[in-house]
């Protein structure tokens, strides 16, 4: 059996539904980073190739997405040890280790940027100072619907949350630490709410589409 088909008709229905709350993510992995060994039989899969796909990742992608990969390569290897497709169980090595990011140290706005930041009055502008007041990941505050918004009370309730599964985006009943919050408003945060219409359910809103928009997709006029 080849890689592809292992993961889709043994790893993922066996083992990955039981326990990734969204498998989808994953089938990325297997499609695009995996790509060179999707059609490999596991019993010639090598370390070498599990290594060379790591180091691919770790060069082209962020760290997040490397050390996904790694981790999902030893788990289906391991995976198809114990199924017995292979004789040999190869995450007994060592795994190509995630090299390590240089970080970089944080830098105040300068004047000028912070007057850019705070003049503009499209909707991305409201949108970026609403995340810089409230701290919310940005596909958090893509979700965020009016319904969420208790403007007397100056909180919102953080429940949902902007998922790209396999190209499309969509909102899910669940945020990146599985827990449901409120967040109390400044007055700042606040009157940015009262000065946004209410065209759709979502607040942060595509006027075009009347939805919420698309984390991944370019804006071609400003909002």
């Amino acid at each position: 059996m080849n890689f592809k088909d292992f993961y889709y008709n043994e790893f993922r229905p066996s083992y990955l539904d039981c326990v990734v709350r969204y498998p989808e993510q994953t089938d990325y992995l297997v499609n695009i980073n995996c790509a060179p060994i999707a059609d490999k039989q596991l019993s010639d899969i090598t370390l070498n190739d599990c290594n060379a796909i790591i180091r691919d990742t770790d060069d082209n992608y962020c760290i997040d997405r490397a050390k996904k990969v790694r981790s999902f390569l030893k788990r289906i290897m391991k995976y198809a040890f114990a199924c017995r497709y292979i004789d040999f169980d190869i995450t007994t090595f060592e795994f190509r280790r995630v090299k390590p990011r240089q970080t970089k140290p944080l830098q105040a706005f300068t004047e000028e940027q912070a007057r850019f930041l705070t003049s503009g009055d499209s909707l991305i502008m409201k949108m970026f100072r609403f995340e810089c007041l409230t701290g919310l990941r940005r596909s958090e505050i893509l979700a965020l619907r009016w319904d969420n918004v208790d403007l007397k009370q100056h909180r919102i309730y953080v429940c949902e949350t902007v998922v790209v599964l396999n190209g499309h985006a969509k909102t899910v009943q669940d945020t990146k630490n599985h827990k449901f919050r409120y967040v109390e408003l400044n007055d700042s945060a606040y009157y940015i709410l009262i000065s946004i219409p209410e065209i759709c359910d979502y607040v942060f809103a595509n006027p075009n589409t009347k939805s919420f928009m698309n984390p991944r997709q370019r804006l071609q006029q400003p909002l």
